[in-house]
């Protein structure tokens, strides 16, 4: 009887164990889909009226990339962020480059729209558009709103797979600061 009882014993605790494993794995893969697959980041754009007319600076802060630009640092999968730019001048073409385009990518990829997942004009700009290589709009009032969303990871990385080290919860130096001329300004005239 001893024997009895101390195989069922076995065979239950094995069940058991399978089974809290089993329960488990969905959180295992909700954790990675978070990251992955999900727009769920903070949105890190806001107004900087300190440092310039119409300009943005990141929460997380900007360092100097390789080419010499201060990049501003933003996650991936930030959605439907809203930024007001104040102080900008009416019938100014403002500009900002999309530093992510520098990255190793997949040739086989024609058309992405880099780092960003859509951005549009809210109020106070008109012919503004959005491209591998930045985004740009001509000011029509002191204060242009902004909304954004950026690429969430699993579309990033599909696009730059030879990246080594693809870290979808960490910022990455995404953009310039907003230009009108220079290196980091584009044509509004550009298609």
């Amino acid at each position: 009887m001893a024997g009895f009882l101390k195989l069922s014993y076995q065979r239950w605790r094995r069940k058991a164990c399978a089974l809290l494993a089993l329960l488990s794995l969905p959180n295992v893969f909700s954790t990675f889909s978070s990251y992955r697959y999900l727009g769920s980041q903070s949105c890190t754009l806001q107004a900087n009226v300190d440092n310039g007319f119409c300009q943005v600076q990141s929460i997380l802060g900007q360092n100097s990339s390789s080419r010499g630009y201060n990049a501003l640092q933003m996650f991936l999968g930030e959605t439907n962020c809203n930024v007001t730019l104040q102080q900008c001048r009416v019938n100014t073409c403002y500009s900002f480059r999309d530093l992510t385009g520098q990255l190793p990518s997949d040739p086989t990829i024609t058309f992405t729209t880099g780092f960003f997942k859509s951005i549009q004009i809210i109020s106070g700009a008109t012919n503004f558009h959005l491209t591998r290589e930045g985004f740009y709009f001509q000011a029509t009032s002191s204060d242009v709103v902004l909304q954004y969303s950026t690429q969430i990871c699993s579309d990033f990385y599909a696009v730059h797979s030879g990246i080594p080290q693809q870290f979808c919860n960490q910022p990455i130096p995404a953009i310039t600061l907003v230009g009108t001329d220079g290196l980091t300004s584009l044509s509004c005239t550009a298609s």
